[in-house]
């Protein structure tokens, strides 16, 4: 599937995607009455939705989006912690 014809679905698809939010994803793209119904509403639609699924097929798994959010250290002390465990098995 290619690019919803509608930039502002499109933009939301891309949103949601990347968060797993609708109300943030539509305020995101202008919808600022309603934020939680109109992302609702806009997720029911089925070009939408296969895009939404599309697009994740496409990106890392969670834990590896989530990991540019994390900080050097934090990173670093989880590694030293998972060789230790992995040590003692």
């Amino acid at each position: 599937m290619t690019a919803l014809q509608n930039e502002r679905w499109e933009q939301f698809a891309q949103h949601f995607a990347a968060n797993g939010n609708a109300a943030d994803a539509a305020r995101q793209v202008g919808y600022s009455s309603h934020p939680a119904a109109r992302g609702h509403d806009i997720l029911q639609r089925p070009d939408v939705a296969a895009r939404v699924q599309e697009l994740l097929a496409d990106r890392p798994s969670l834990p590896h989006r989530l990991a540019h959010r994390l900080d050097a250290e934090t990173i670093r002390r989880a590694s030293v912690a998972i060789n230790l465990l992995a040590s003692l098995v």
